[in-house]
C-alpha cells in the first residue's frame, strides 16, 4: 500500500508538545533542531526494543522504556589532502547539521 506522512499537531497549551495517533500504514514526520533533544513517547504499555537512524553518525538516538530520544549532531571526518608538492596531510573536517541536508529515516521497534 501507499504510505502517507503524518504530521504531529501541537497542543493548544504548548505547541512544542505534539502528538499523532498511531497508524501502522503511515510514517510520521519528526522535526528536530540543533542543541535540542526531541523525545518520542510511546504508550505506557509499550517498550522500545530498538531505535536506529539511517544516518547513524549524524544523529544521537537513544531509547529507554517507552521513550526514544533524538538529536542531530555534527559529523567529524578525516580527509587526506595532497598539496602541489605531493605532500599529503590529514585534516579533520566538522560538518554541522544543516536542516535541508540533515534529513534521515528513523526506525523504531516496540513491543
Amino acid at each position: 500500500g501507499v504510505q502517507a506522512a503524518a504530521t504531529p499537531q501541537g497542543s493548544r497549551y504548548d505547541s512544542r508538545m505534539q502528538q499523532v495517533s498511531y497508524n501502522p500504514y503511515n510514517t510520521t514526520v519528526i522535526n528536530t533542531q540543533v542543541a535540542f533533544l526531541s523525545t518520542l513517547v510511546f504508550d505506557d504499555d509499550e517498550t522500545v526494543i530498538d531505535a536506529r537512524s539511517g544516518m547513524a553518525k549524524g544523529w544521537d538516538v537513544q531509547h529507554d522504556a517507552n521513550r526514544v530520544y533524538v538529536m542531530p549532531v555534527p559529523v567529524t571526518q578525516t580527509e587526506e589532502v595532497t598539496d602541489s608538492e605531493g605532500q599529503k596531510t590529514r585534516t579533520e573536517r566538522v560538518y554541522e547539521p544543516v536542516p535541508q541536508d540533515w534529513t534521515t529515516n528513523l526506525f523504531v521497534v516496540t513491543s
